[in-house]
This record gives C-alpha cells, sequence and structure tokens, in this order.
C-alpha cells in the first residue's frame, strides 16, 4: 500500500444526530473533515487501546475506513493488536495499537520496515452503535 503523505495532526471530534463528525488538524490536514459513527471511551495513558485477537472470537472497539487506498479498513479490537486491510489487495498488515499520555489511539505498524502509523484519535464518548467508521481524506506516511 501506497501511503505516501504525512498525517501530523489530531482528529477533533463532536457529537451529531445519529453520528460523530470529526476535523483533522495539523499543516497537510487543516479543516479537512471525518466522519464517525460511534465512539471510543476510557483510553488510559501507556495502556494498549486494542488487544490481540481472532477475528471471529473477539469483540472489536471498532472499525476504522481510513480512505488510505480504495477505503481500506483497520479493524480495532480491545487489547493490542489492529489489522490494516487493503481493499483492493486484501493485503492485511499486523498493527500495535497504543495510547499516549493524551489519551490518544497512536497505531505502529508492524511488517512495515520502520513504519509508524501516525493517526491519533481523541479520546470520544462511548457510544452504542458498536462501530467506529473513520473516513479521512488525506494520506498517511509510513515511511
Amino acid at each position: 500500500m501506497a501511503l505516501t503523505e504525512t498525517y501530523a495532526g489530531n482528529i477533533i471530534v463532536t457529537p451529531g444526530f445519529l453520528e460523530f463528525s470529526a476535523k483533522a488538524s495539523g499543516a497537510l490536514n487543516e479543516g479537512r473533515v471525518v466522519q464517525l459513527n460511534t465512539a471510543v471511551t476510557n483510553l488510559e495513558e501507556g495502556v494498549p487501546c486494542v488487544q490481540q485477537a481472532v477475528v471471529n472470537s473477539a469483540v472489536p472497539i471498532g472499525y476504522v475506513d481510513s480512505d488510505w487506498e480504495a477505503n481500506d479498513m483497520c479493524i480495532v479490537y480491545t487489547g493490542g493488536i489492529a489489522r490494516l486491510e487493503d481493499s483492493g489487495t486484501g493485503i492485511t498488515v499486523s498493527q500495535r495499537v497504543m495510547c499516549d499520555a493524551d489519551g490518544k489511539i497512536k497505531t505502529y505498524a508492524s511488517g512495515t520496515t520502520g513504519a509508524t502509523v501516525g493517526i491519533a484519535l481523541e479520546t470520544i464518548t462511548a457510544s452504542a452503535f458498536g462501530q467506529i467508521l473513520v473516513n479521512i481524506s488525506h494520506n498517511t506516511d509510513v515511511a
């Protein structure tokens, strides 16, 4: 997957009617809007936000549609591992997802040399919808 541009900002989330909206900030992302239809909560500093899990045996925190390439999907589980799926090729890249000191989710890709996926989600309130759909209209540099 050719993730060639840098995402360097945060995603600011605000609740709306039947969905959440979010605005990406940062030099390359100012004013770019993403949409969420649910939320994550109770993020703690230094604690993994997702857990390693088999797809059929775990309840995911959510599904993050990053819009990097053809609506790639990152399936996030509670406790340590996320899966980034390239919808065009079916390639899966495992990622470790950790919370930083501000309670943001940061992903660190494995299987890509020197890769750090620079996505950070602000902590947002709980929702009953059961999944996260985040559309970020900007590519992410993992080089």
